[in-house]
């Protein structure tokens, strides 16, 4: 036997209900997403706005660094140069026997030297040792104290005629010389290097080393080889002491090499050698030279090194 089935119809206002309400839950979620998208969008905006403008602040920064970094290169610069520009300069030069041609060229030197320097420097001082002892064996030892050169504008030439007179009026006599006292006393005149800062130029003009204990000619003995390593080390110890510190060793004494025999040719062939030693064994083998004639370029050019 069957059972008898019920038929289920509906009706065509369920149907059409539930395909609007169907038709409105779609169109609310796609508002939704439409809402969502728009939100982010803006949120992303937002974000990107943010960025840039704190790119551009980051840049702002950046520049304003450069220009600090800048301003401190040219302070930095601004010290070393007025560093740079600070000078001393002591020159130990011999007096003795055949020296009057270099005495005229050193008056010459220091008669343009004196009035470059001061014109390019913020301070120059300078000062001389003039050596030799008399045929007595007595010390002749002329100085002119390490003293501000000023510019010819500031004090009407004073300083300069001071330091050129002085020179000027050397002369060369008979006599030994006694180099080793010279450069010790040159060399006490420049400021301590702890207290300087600047550079600082040594300059010795001679034709013989510490060979003439008296006056006469010898032979080179033991205590004379004792002085040259007690000059060689006390020169290098000065150049060591800063980095600022350079050197002009000029030999004159090559036509007395050419010129003379025995013991005197010896002599000056062991003094070339010594004043070459000098400039070598201080670390600056590029500041020994015989050529004095080229006295005027080679000191302004130590000094400005």
């Amino acid at each position: 036997m069957k059972l008898k089935q019920t038929k289920s119809n509906t009706s065509f206002y369920e149907t059409f209900s539930d395909l609007i309400f169907a038709t409105m839950a779609i169109f609310v979620l796609l508002m939704i997403v439409f809402m969502v998208q728009i939100n982010l969008s803006q949120s992303v905006d937002e974000l990107l706005e943010k960025i840039k403008k704190e790119t551009t602040e980051l840049k702002h920064e950046e520049k304003n660094l450069e220009k600090k970094n800048e301003q401190l290169s040219k302070l930095e610069k601004s010290k070393q140069s007025v560093q740079q520009y600070n000078f001393e300069v002591v020159i130990a030069v011999d007096t003795t026997g055949s020296m009057q041609w270099e005495l005229d060229q050193l008056t010459n030197t220091i008669g343009l030297i004196g009035k470059i320097l001061p014109k390019i420097g913020q301070s120059v001082k300078m000062g001389v040792i003039a050596y030799r002892r008399d045929e007595h064996n007595r010390a002749d030892i002329k100085v002119f104290p390490l003293q501000v050169i000023k510019d010819d504008d500031t004090d009407g030439k004073k300083s300069f005629r001071k330091i050129h007179g002085f020179v000027s009026r050397l002369r060369a006599q008979p006599g030994s010389a006694p180099i080793e006292e010279a450069m010790d006393q040159a060399l006490k005149m420049f400021s301590n290097s702890e207290s300087f800062t600047g550079h600082q130029t040594f300059m010795l003009l001679g034709d013989v080393g510490p060979y003439e204990d008296r006056y006469r000619d010898q032979l080179i003995d033991g205590r004379n080889r004792e002085q040259e390593k007690g000059m060689i080390n006390q020169l290098k110890l000065w150049t060591e002491e800063s980095l600022h510190r350079n050197l002009l060793i000029l030999f004159s004494g090559d036509d007395e090499i050419g010129k003379t025999s025995g013991n005197q040719h010896q002599k000056f062939v062991e003094s070339r050698k010594f004043f070459e030693q000098l400039a070598t064994e201080a670390g600056q083998p590029q500041g020994f030279t015989s050529n004095h004639a080229e006295m005027i370029p080679q000191l302004l050019s130590v000094i400005l090194k």
